[in-house]
């Protein structure tokens, strides 16, 4: 969803709450975080576009303090908003879950062996978990075993 700055905060929050009014199910509790960072860009209190080209720190600095947005997000960003390819959210459970499959005998892996276990890739290890998850995602390891969400439906 791309915002535009309204001549008139209460114009872009009334936008908001009518684009996010039926995300509840989608989102659920995450529902009241989106609208409140997405009102925040709307009314000018939060400027996106000023994150671009800066570091992780300095995006967390500014995005972590927001109620909602934690570790994972900020990692998730720093790959797929800035392309800083050197973190990686370890705690995330499509992640835990393959490395499962793959290498834990189809057991997840807990946050702790996903770290013990990337060290073997010293400094590169973020670029391997990017890109088994990326393989993964193309189906080059197969559907058996892969836990089926809301997101990914069988052909079964």
């Amino acid at each position: 969803m791309q915002l535009s700055k309204a001549s008139e905060p209460w114009i872009s929050s009334k936008v908001i709450n009518l684009s996010f009014s039926g995300c509840f199910i989608a989102f659920g509790y995450k529902t009241e975080y989106i609208h409140s960072v997405a009102e925040s860009v709307a009314n000018g209190n939060l400027e996106l576009e000023g994150l671009r080209g800066k570091g992780h720190l300095e995006v967390k600095d500014t995005l972590f303090p927001i109620r909602g947005i934690g570790q994972w997000t900020i990692r998730t960003l720093a790959i797929a908003g800035l392309g800083d390819f050197t973190l990686f959210p370890v705690g995330d459970l499509g992640i835990r879950n393959l490395l499962g499959r793959l290498f834990n005998n189809g057991v997840r892996m807990s946050v702790k062996e996903v770290e013990t276990f990337t060290e073997q890739w010293g400094n590169e290890w973020p670029i391997v978990l990017y890109l088994l998850m990326c393989a993964d995602v193309l189906g080059f390891f197969g559907s058996e075993g892969r836990q089926q969400t809301h997101k990914r439906h069988s052909n079964k």
